[in-house]
């Protein structure tokens, strides 16, 4: 009995497709894996790549906001000393002023003892 009947051949051809079925499962289980492993890769190059940018953005936000900060320092300076050179100016005139007043007020003074 050299030849095989159906049944033996279906079961043959069942047995090899279960082994089939059990490689691509196998391999679908396998490549499951792997992408996972290459999505975390992919995220964590993505965490450092936008770390990176925030960092750099966030640097150059300082730099600005110090440079900033250091031009209203300038003006803020210079509207000081313009302001104290206008009092110091007013004060001198009305200094002279006010020496001359009191020059006139005791010439009066003693213009009339």
């Amino acid at each position: 009995m050299g030849s095989k009947g159906p049944v033996a051949k279906l079961a043959e051809a069942i047995s090899w497709f279960e082994v089939e079925l059990r490689k691509a499962y196998d391999e679908a289980t396998y490549l499951s894996n792997e992408l996972v492993k290459f999505s975390d890769v992919l995220i964590r190059e993505f965490e450092a790549d936008i770390n990176n940018v925030l960092n750099s953005i966030v640097s150059d936000l300082r730099s600005e906001a110090s440079l900033i900060s250091e031009k209203l320092r300038q003006e803020y300076s210079r509207r000081v000393e313009e302001e104290l050179r206008i009092i110091d100016s007013k004060a001198r005139a009305n200094f002279g002023k006010a020496v001359d007043s009191v020059v006139e007020e005791i010439k009066k003074i003693l213009g009339e003892v």
